[in-house]
């Protein structure tokens, strides 16, 4: 956000930021309210599957630009992660390792966010490309405020997972908290790769390996991507742009 104000501000456009908490009726308060101010474009990290809410931009002539999610039925410019490459990188400096008990853990999916549904289908199919096999248990979408009560079913199980894979930073946290906790060891007892680098994973002890993501150049091509639609908004086509990871290496695996 940081780095779309700048590039924003550098064109003389004012930015105002309204934060859905994931929610898709507050999102859709925020867009009405934004189409009645009559603002020219919109950055939007979507929360619901409801086309409908974003086509309805297009039938007034805003210009948007999608970040982190698609919208089925919605044509938009989007920047993306390339997620399935994320994964891909995690689970295979984890099979580099030996490990073959892998747990992947992300938010929950019943609003079908697409970094959380391409990260669980690239996690299968990097598990597959080491020919490693995917448990009926190595897989889990669920509510922030259960994955502790996960953890401790699933590393109690007779074959636990020796590695885990964070499907974001929020679900990172939950791990580290709860492994601290129980004084389990990284990487000793279980290995740890997170989808996210954020500040405080270079920081932990140990420090944890990570996936990061070109969040500036991201920022940039975003802000790039609305100021060509409000300024011609005739052209085409609409293209989503699939940004590379970075595997970050550290002490956690």
């Amino acid at each position: 956000m940081r780095t779309v104000e700048e590039q924003l501000q550098q064109h003389g456009m004012k930015v105002f930021i309204c934060d859905s908490a994931d929610d898709p009726e507050k999102e859709k308060e925020y867009l009405d309210l934004l189409v009645s101010t009559q603002v020219d474009g919109i950055i939007i990290f979507p929360v619901g599957n409801d086309f409908k809410v974003y086509n309805y931009l297009i039938d007034h002539s805003i210009p948007m630009v999608f970040v982190d999610r698609l919208v089925d039925g919605v044509t938009s410019d989007s920047v993306l992660l390339d997620n399935h490459a994320a994964i891909f990188l995690a689970v295979s400096m984890l099979a580099e390792k030996g490990h073959e008990n892998i747990a992947f853990l992300t938010l929950p999916i019943d609003i079908p966010i697409t970094p959380r549904l391409e990260r669980i289908e690239g996690f299968k199919k990097a598990m597959a490309s080491h020919k490693l096999e995917v448990r009926e248990d190595d897989i889990h979408s669920l509510p922030r405020n259960q994955i502790q009560e996960k953890l401790a079913r699933i590393l109690d199980a007779e074959n636990p997972p020796t590695a885990i894979v964070a499907g974001n930073d929020l679900v990172l946290r939950e791990i580290l908290s709860y492994l601290k906790k129980q004084k389990i060891s990284i990487p000793g007892e279980v290995a740890i790769v997170s989808i996210d680098d954020v500040a405080y994973t270079e920081f932990y002890e140990p420090s944890i390996t990570t996936i990061g993501q070109p969040i500036q150049q991201m920022g940039i091509k975003t802000a790039e991507l609305l100021l060509n639609r409000i300024t011609n908004s005739d052209q085409a086509p609409y293209i989503t742009y699939r940004f590379a990871p970075e595997l970050i290496v550290r002490s956690s695996c």
